[in-house]
């Protein structure tokens, strides 16, 4: 009798340290989940990773970006996991605003040679006004109420479903924005080179962006304008700075 009382003991304690650990496997698959729920529709953190923001942020802060500021839906990528997803579903209520930080998907953005998210302030939006000037190393864009030299060029920021016409006298002009909305780069320039007046159709809202450090700041001045499709959310906080003070080195909204 006593052995079968020990037998029994001793099966509940199996038993139950099944369960415990069954629990804790549910419990840590769970916490994934919800994480990864978070990061796909509500938020994500950011270091931003140079010193072109200065002075509001700095290199190797940690910004709190909201995914839900502009459109529901999951990113190309995640800044953190490193991972890219086949399609990109977004369902957009929200359009950014002028003043707006927001952090850069360069990867969407196919004017932006670089493989980094970038954060920057947004200065223009769809039918503001920019310009176009040759310098010695390109060419050189501005809001045209900003630019002090005579500009080559002036044209508004598009809109989705703007028209656009190009043609050979301002293929230039608009190269950055044919970049993102032609497939085919190869035979749009052969027309072009034919003198034949293309209809373009803007697919994206298009925004101009600059870091608060101008002197620094690598931004729409140098690479023209940016998708809609390439900006991944809202910088709302700044979680933890590198460089403030100690009274501002935690939690600062943006």
């Amino acid at each position: 009798m006593f052995f079968k009382n020990k037998e029994k003991d001793s099966s509940a304690t199996a038993l139950s340290e099944t369960i415990s650990y069954r629990a804790i496997v549910e419990v840590f698959l769970f916490t994934i989940l919800v994480v990864l729920f978070l990061k796909s529709f509500v938020v994500e953190f950011y270091k931003v990773e140079s010193g072109s923001m200065e002075p509001e942020l700095f290199k190797n802060d940690i910004v709190v970006v909201s995914r839900l500021s502009y459109f529901l839906g999951l990113p190309s990528r995640f800044p953190l996991l490193g991972f890219d997803f086949p399609t990109d579903i977004r369902l957009y209520y929200k359009n950014p605003k002028r003043g707006d930080v927001v952090v850069i998907d360069a990867q969407d953005a196919s004017n932006i040679y670089d493989n980094r998210f970038v954060i920057k302030r947004i200065t223009g939006i769809p039918k503001d006004r920019i310009s176009a000037i040759t310098t010695l190393y390109g060419l050189n864009y501005n809001l045209s109420n900003s630019t002090v030299k005579p500009a080559e060029y002036v044209y508004q920021i598009p809109a989705k479903g703007d028209t656009i016409i190009i043609n050979s006298d301002n293929y230039k002009y608009y190269e950055t924005i044919i970049l993102n909305e032609v497939k085919d780069i190869t035979d749009f320039r052969s027309r072009i080179s034919k003198n034949e007046n293309i209809k373009l159709v803007s697919q994206n809202d298009y925004y101009f962006v600059q870091g608060d450090n101008f002197e620094v700041s690598f931004d729409s001045r140098h690479y023209g304008l940016i998708p809609q499709r390439a900006v991944i959310g809202e910088a709302i906080i700044m979680l933890v700075s590198s460089k403030q003070n100690s009274i501002k080195k935690y939690f600062k909204i943006l």
